[in-house]
């Protein structure tokens, strides 16, 4: 029996708070980033929500994390950094995820994630490289049987 090596990679973790591949509205922070860096309206947590509704603009990453660090400090950073993120996991930020919950619709961060996997000749997924060796080992053993 051959020892198979041990493959380690670092555990990587990827917090990505940028929509649609944008951190500016366009490559370089313009006009209306600068706009909407300094209009309190659009960093102002429930009044923010009632503005983007009634004007349907909406601020770059960049736009509102440099305004809620301007307006509330590091603490208004963290807490639009991570709104930010939980907007880019489920498609709604925080006040939009607590609405969802108020009028009874679906919450894509609160629904049960199907984790069924059908059974199939090959490895299953997210086996780590000394997993998919003993698999692969123990399969070629029971074909030789």
């Amino acid at each position: 029996m051959t020892d198979t090596p041990a493959v380690t990679s670092p555990l990587q973790l990827t917090i990505n708070p940028v929509s649609q591949g944008k951190f500016w509205s366009r490559e370089a922070p313009n006009f209306k980033d600068f706009l909407d860096t300094v209009n309190p309206l659009e960093h102002i947590p429930i009044v923010s929500t009632i503005y983007q509704a009634i004007t349907g603009d909406t601020p770059s990453t960049g736009a509102k994390l440099a305004g809620s660090a301007l307006f509330g400090g590091p603490v208004g950073l963290v807490a639009s950094l991570f709104d930010t993120i939980i907007q880019n996991a489920t498609g709604s930020d925080i006040a939009g995820n607590v609405m969802a919950v108020i009028e009874g619709k679906p919450v894509p961060m609160l629904q049960q994630q199907d984790t069924t996997q059908v059974a199939s000749n090959g490895p299953r997924d997210g086996l780590s490289a000394n997993q998919r060796a003993a698999y692969n080992a123990y399969v070629n053993a029971s074909m030789l049987t």
